[in-house]
C-alpha cells in the first residue's frame, strides 16, 4: 500500500494478519459512540490505514520522521520499523484523566523496543510482555502475552493520579496502582519494529466494557 502522507493517527492494514476491514469500520464507530459522551472526549484518532493523520477533529500537531527516504515502496503504512511519529496535543488534557489505546503486531514476539515515550510515559515490549515506565519508574510485567502474528491491544489509564495497563483484555498487576501526573502533551510513537495502528487518546477513562470492545480484532 503505498501513501506518502505525513500527519496524524488511527486504526489498520487490511492486507495484514490479525486485522480486517470491518475491524477498522467497528473501531471507528466505536470511536464515535464514545466520543458523544460529554464526560469521555476523542483528542486523539490515528487509524493510520491510509496515512499519519489525525481525524479526532482537533488541532493537534503531528509531525512524522522516515528514517528510510523509501519507506513506503519497503513497508506497509501501519509499519513504524523505519518511521517515528510524534503528536503534540493541541490543549492540555481537561480532565487530567486519560485513556491511551493502540494496537501492535512486532516483527519479532522476543524483541525489546519502545512502542510510545512521553515525559510521563514509556510503554515497550520487553521480549514477549509489555513494561511500563512511569515518573521514570519502571514497572516490570512478566507475564507471557504479546503474538509476533496476531492483534495486540494495550490501553493505558490515568484515573486520579494512578496509573493502570490493560493488555489484550488483561489488567496487569503491577502490585497496586502507580501515582503519576500528566506532565506533558507531547507523546511520540516508535521507531518500532513492527505495526501499530488504531491509536486513540481520550480525555477521560473508558469503563472495561468499553475497553473490551475496542480490543476486538478478528483474526483474517
Amino acid at each position: 500500500m503505498k501513501n506518502n502522507r505525513k500527519l496524524v493517527f488511527l486504526i489498520l492494514v487490511t492486507s495484514s494478519p490479525g486485522w480486517t476491514q470491518s475491524d477498522t469500520q467497528e473501531s471507528q464507530q466505536i470511536s464515535l459512540n464514545l466520543q458523544s459522551k460529554k464526560s469521555v472526549a476523542l483528542t486523539l484518532n490515528m487509524p493510520r490505514q491510509w496515512g499519519d493523520e489525525d481525524i479526532s477533529g482537533h488541532a493537534n500537531t503531528v509531525i512524522v520522521d522516515n528514517a528510510d527516504p523509501e519507506y513506503e515502496t519497503y513497508y506497509e503504512f501501519t509499519d513504524i520499523s523505519a518511521k517515528s511519529i510524534n503528536v503534540n496535543l493541541a490543549s492540555e488534557l481537561s480532565s487530567g484523566n486519560l485513556t491511551i489505546s493502540l494496537k501492535y503486531i512486532p516483527s519479532d514476539s522476543l524483541q525489546t523496543s519502545d512502542i510510545l515515550t512521553s515525559d510521563f510515559l514509556t510503554l515497550s515490549q520487553i521480549e514477549n510482555h509489555i513494561s511500563a515506565e512511569v515518573d521514570g519508574n519502571r514497572l516490570d510485567n512478566n507475564q507471557p502475552s504479546t503474538s509476533r502474528k496476531l492483534c495486540n491491544h494495550i490501553v493505558a489509564t490515568l484515573e486520579n493520579g494512578k496509573f493502570r495497563l490493560n493488555h489484550n483484555n488483561v489488567w496487569v498487576d503491577f502490585n497496586g496502582s502507580v501515582p503519576t501526573s500528566l506532565k506533558s502533551s507531547d507523546i511520540t510513537f516508535g521507531e518500532f519494529p513492527g505495526r501499530v495502528w488504531d491509536i486513540q487518546l481520550y480525555d477521560g477513562v473508558l469503563s472495561d466494557d468499553e475497553i473490551k470492545k475496542l480490543s476486538q480484532c478478528s483474526i483474517a
